[in-house]
């Protein structure tokens, strides 16, 4: 799978150099390099929180089982409300690490669109400087503009 894909992005980066120059190319690579390195680092800074919301959920099934099997001595001492309370916190902790979860995640997509963004917008400019002095034409403007989309 690597193989194919490490294929594909070295024929689209001879393609834009022969046809439309090394900057282009450049910029893509140093665009997929960014977002790569970007994504592997992020990905495992989220590791920790996945891990923590694992682990709460873990303690709050094993509390859950534990009054669900020692009901009777629950139910004897009266002890609902204090069990309920437990609970309560656990289910707490829990919604508040899945929240971190959902943010961590949140900004490595929003960390992602900003660095594929700037390395479009990078392409895009230099593109239209060139285009505006007549070396490319419009048309490759559009190309290069459809082949940094479809890495994406």
């Amino acid at each position: 799978h690597l193989t194919s894909i490490l294929v594909e992005f070295g024929m689209r980066g001879v393609m834009l150099s022969i046809y439309c120059g090394a900057k282009y190319a450049i910029n893509i690579v140093g665009t997929v390099g960014a977002y790569t390195f970007f994504t592997r680092w992020y990905a495992q800074y989220r590791i920790t929180h996945i891990r923590e919301r694992k682990d709460i959920e873990k303690k709050q099934e094993l509390f859950l089982n534990e009054t669900l099997m020692n009901y009777d001595s629950v139910k004897y001492f009266m002890n609902e409300k204090r069990e309920q309370q437990k609970y309560d916190k656990y289910v707490n902790k829990y919604q508040e690490a899945w929240i971190k979860v959902q943010n961590s995640l949140g900004k490595l997509n929003n960390g992602q669109n900003v660095i594929f963004t700037v390395g479009l917008i990078a392409n895009l400019m230099c593109a239209a400087w060139d285009c505006c002095h007549g070396i490319p034409t419009p048309g490759d403007f559009v190309m290069l503009q459809a082949l940094f989309l479809q890495i994406s």
